[in-house]
């Protein structure tokens, strides 16, 4: 059973906003800009409502109900120089932009690709640091999921 670690995970944005639903092919045709030092893997996912009832017999019925995106954060360690945290948070109060997270899982880079995880996303937090003396500055973006998320597992290259 392969397994990975976060570490080393990558998260990228796309360099112009993505309105409109996509492909696994249409993400994988943009241009992407890595969002340099998040401090976490951001959560792109999704959540259903639980609906149940109970019957006049005392039985309880469940079902999974309408689903929606996920809400998240994305913690980058400040950087004045980084295009992709420029990217995100111009895109606060914007159209959705395109995401896309890429594991380091991959057995042998040269042949086989890393998992990647493309999704849409509302920037739904325009950031600024606080802590203490000793803190690191970090901006913490709100993002709300818009899309259901493509999984796309290790390929041969």
């Amino acid at each position: 059973m392969a397994q990975s670690l976060i570490k080393g995970t990558k998260v990228y944005v796309a360099s112009t906003p993505q309105p409109e639903e996509l492909t696994q092919v249409e993400f994988e045709a943009l241009t992407w800009i890595e969002v340099c030092c998040p401090s976490e893997s951001p959560n792109f996912g999704q959540e259903a409502e639980i609906v149940s009832e109970h019957c006049i017999s005392g039985e309880e019925v469940t079902f999974v109900g309408a689903a929606s995106g996920a809400e998240t954060e994305m913690t980058v360690f400040y950087d004045a120089e980084c295009e992709g945290q420029d990217i995100v948070r111009e895109a606060f109060e914007g159209q959705a932009m395109a995401f896309k997270k890429e594991y380091s899982d991959s057995p042998n880079p040269v042949t086989t690709t890393n998992t990647i995880i493309y999704t849409r996303a509302l920037v739904t937090t325009f950031p600024d640091a606080e802590g203490g003396v000793n803190d690191i500055a970090a901006h913490t973006f709100g993002l709300k999921i818009v899309q259901k998320p493509i999984l796309v597992k290790p390929e041969a290259v």
